[in-house]
């Protein structure tokens, strides 16, 4: 099993979370986003050694469609604002809520980037976009994991403002 890097961020405030310029965000549209969101999975984790296994239609409904912290509002995507609105985004994340009930926890849930729209401020955008969501659920931190042979995405979380372990 690879290593995995936990972080976690506490959130003073709520954090603002504009698209950058050129883009623009929306949620969940229904079963055709499955597509957009496996083609992106792939491009954005092509280049990645570990994780990274083909997924498909049943592996999608199993990490998000038939989970209990499932919300079609807490799934986003980044697109470019040139292009047709719904067409193929180029970033997405999701904000999932673990643990029981009075217990939950908000976790930052499979944050991925085309490489060609990488360090454009996309990223980021959407990481504020899913903190701000999380506060406006009530919680004040939030935490995520990557893989520690992901160097690039362990920089960028740093950046971020979350703490490792």
């Amino acid at each position: 099993m690879p290593t995995v890097h936990i972080y976690k961020r506490f959130l003073l405030a709520r954090p603002e979370s504009p698209a950058p310029a050129g883009y623009r965000f929306r949620c969940w549209q229904g079963v055709r986003d499955i597509e957009h969101w496996l083609a992106l999975r792939q491009l954005a984790f092509e280049a990645e050694q570990r994780g990274v296994g083909q997924w498909n239609l049943a592996k999608f409904q199993a990490e998000f469609l038939s989970q209990p912290w499932w919300r079609p509002d807490r799934l986003w995507f980044a697109e470019p604002a040139d292009g047709p609105p719904g067409g193929q985004p180029v970033g997405t994340i999701a904000l999932a809520q673990r643990g029981v009930e009075g217990q939950r926890q908000a976790v930052i849930h499979w944050l991925s980037v085309a490489p060609e729209h990488r360090r454009k401020g996309v990223a980021l955008a959407l990481v504020r976009t899913a903190e701000a969501a999380a506060w406006d659920d009530g919680h004040r931190r939030l935490m995520l994991q990557t893989h520690a042979s992901w160097h690039a995405a362990n920089r960028f979380y740093l950046a971020a403002g979350y703490e490792c372990g």
